[in-house]
């Protein structure tokens, strides 16, 4: 399910939602949803069930414990050498093997908010990943991503 804000709607929850800006499709890419803030979107579904969207730590933590090595917060991960060789800014790690470890988090693979904001046009997010495997983070507010709503 996505979730959506417009700008003006962004703007009238943004105090009760603690989001300092909405976006307003100025950053100069190429998207055709001027008007779609979805990071704000994932607030405000969150916030409505009485939940919040993980930390950037929170969601290292959870990748940290789903890959069985340590990555930190804003670590970019590969998990073979022909990912890590094909990015060579990131980290190459090896997990243990499955028959070595069992995860004791069960993530879907995909594409997570986090409650980090950066700006307008910006909010953080971290990828869980095995078909390409890595584990990385970046943003970007216009697109879908999942929203992982937790408690205190």
């Amino acid at each position: 399910m996505s979730f959506v804000l417009t700008q003006a709607e962004c703007t009238k929850y943004k105090d009760e939602l603690g989001i300092k800006d909405c976006y307003d499709g100025s950053d100069g890419g190429s998207n055709n949803r001027q008007d779609e803030d979805k990071w704000a979107g994932a607030v405000k579904a969150c916030h409505d069930i009485g939940l919040h969207l993980p930390s950037m730590e929170t969601l290292a933590q959870i990748a940290t414990l789903q890959y069985g090595v340590p990555i930190d917060v804003y670590e970019d991960v590969a998990f073979n050498q022909s990912t890590c060789d094909e990015h060579p800014t990131w980290h190459c790690k090896f997990p243990p093997s499955t028959a070595e470890y069992s995860s004791p988090v069960s993530t879907f693979y995909g594409l997570y908010w986090s409650s980090r904001e950066g700006s307008a046009a910006f909010a953080y997010r971290r990828h869980f990943n095995t078909s390409s495997n890595s584990a990385y983070y970046g943003n970007c507010r216009y697109l879908t991503f999942y929203a992982l709503c937790l408690g205190d």
